[in-house]
């Protein structure tokens, strides 16, 4: 495998592998997030709360009013710090899950992205010439050069026919060695969209639940109908 492509296929299995296991990311936030001690508490006091409602379920309100009343004031005062605690450990993840997206954003989606733009003409792979015949130009062109061909075409036309800087856009530019490969762009192009396939056919087969019949509404005939059976029947 050319060095090119398995560097892009690092950062697409990197990109995937997130996208899979995105319902557990909440999880590995909670468990990486710097809110441990906050958490702590929030058990704890979670814990403490849950004890004194027992406590308070054995206590008869009208034997013991005055304790029955004072564990009341301390479950009220718990459940606003229970509150206070939970709000704070959500902004504090929050935060943690938004530098987590920066940190992906510059480690993963910006490199693959000028990875593309810098390396996106390397010839992954070489046709053979009897295979790059079988196609049109403008096809081994894009297959080769990327989708930026499809501007360049027109041009390379334009040049070979009016004589206007052939060294731009004629023959001297994409001669026939360069159009007999695949290029890292579009073999990068062809591989995502392959997985994506893939993963819409799994979806539907497998993941997607499914539907029960529709309900058939009723017409205002077999509404008749139905009346006139039931009069047929009580007559």
């Amino acid at each position: 495998m050319h060095w090119a492509a398995a560097v892009a296929v690092f950062f697409v299995v990197i990109t995937k592998f997130l996208q899979y296991t995105a319902k557990y990311h909440d999880k590995w936030i909670a468990n990486l997030a710097p809110a441990n001690e906050l958490s702590k508490k929030y058990f704890n006091k979670m814990k403490e709360r849950h004890e004194l409602k027992e406590l308070n379920n054995t206590i008869s309100a009208q034997d013991n009013y005055a304790k029955w009343t004072k564990n009341n004031r301390k479950l009220d005062s718990l459940d606003k710090e229970i509150n206070d605690l939970k709000n704070e450990i959500k902004s504090q993840n929050k935060a943690f899950q938004g530098n987590l997206q920066k940190l992906r954003l510059l480690a993963l989606t910006v490199p693959f992205f000028v990875f593309k733009i810098v390396y996106g003409k390397t010839p992954i792979y070489k046709l053979s010439s009897s295979t790059s015949t079988l196609f049109p130009t403008f096809v081994t062109g894009v297959w080769s050069q990327g989708w930026f061909y499809v501007v360049l075409h027109p041009l390379r036309t334009i040049s070979q026919r009016w004589h206007i800087m052939e060294g731009k856009f004629g023959t001297a530019k994409f001669d026939a060695v360069t159009l007999q490969s695949v290029s890292l762009g579009i073999w990068v192009w062809a591989l995502m969209n392959v997985i994506n396939g893939i993963e819409f056919i799994v979806n539907q087969l497998f993941l997607t639940p499914k539907m029960g019949p529709p309900a058939v509404a009723e017409t205002q005939e077999e509404k008749k109908l139905d009346v006139s059976d039931n009069a047929f029947i009580l007559d």
